[in-house]
This record gives structure tokens, C-alpha cells and sequence, in this order.
């Protein structure tokens, strides 16, 4: 499935969705408050190579549940998946 353009929804559910905040055509967290329905079911990981305190704030209160920046290892984006998967023990939200 191709990623949607500026403004575009997305056209199926995903349980878990990797957002990379520098986007060619705006930014992951602009498309997040953009179309918060497209997210309300899934888990959002925010990756970034340019992270900021007020970014991690605002991702987080749009619902982003692991902010990673960039460059991360396959070793934590594992740790992160598996720790969002895990049964209801509360909820996980990782900042590195």
C-alpha cells in the first residue's frame, strides 16, 4: 500500500503505523492532527531526525505512543513493538 499524499486519508486500517515526522509534503505530526480518525485504532511510532522536547510533547498529546529519533536500532524499534503488544498490563510509551 502506497503512503497517501498531503491531505489524503488513509484507505485501510494498520494496527501499528511507523510516521516519519519529515515528510517531502509537510510533516507526520501535521497529518496526524489532520485526520485523527486515521489513527484512533492503531499504535503511531513517531520517528524523527530532528526531535525536540516540544515535538515529543506534541506528538504525544496527538497520541503517539514511542517516539524514536533517527538514527535507532532494529534492536529498540523490536523492544518497542513487542512492548506494544504486550496484554494489557497498561499503557507503554517510550521517549529516547
Amino acid at each position: 500500500m502506497l503512503p497517501p499524499k498531503a491531505g489524503e486519508k488513509l484507505q485501510a486500517h494498520a494496527n501499528i503505523i511507523i510516521l516519519d515526522n519529515n515528510l517531502p509534503d509537510g510533516t507526520g505530526l501535521e497529518y496526524l492532527q489532520m485526520h485523527p480518525e486515521d489513527f484512533m485504532e492503531s499504535y503511531v511510532i513517531m520517528i524523527t531526525a530532528n526531535p525536540s522536547t516540544v515535538l515529543r510533547r506534541d506528538a504525544t498529546c496527538e497520541g503517539i505512543r514511542a517516539f524514536l529519533p533517527k538514527p535507532f536500532s532494529v534492536t529498540l524499534m523490536k523492544e518497542i513493538l513487542h512492548s506494544l503488544y504486550r496484554p494489557k498490563v497498561g499503557l507503554a510509551y517510550f521517549y529516547i
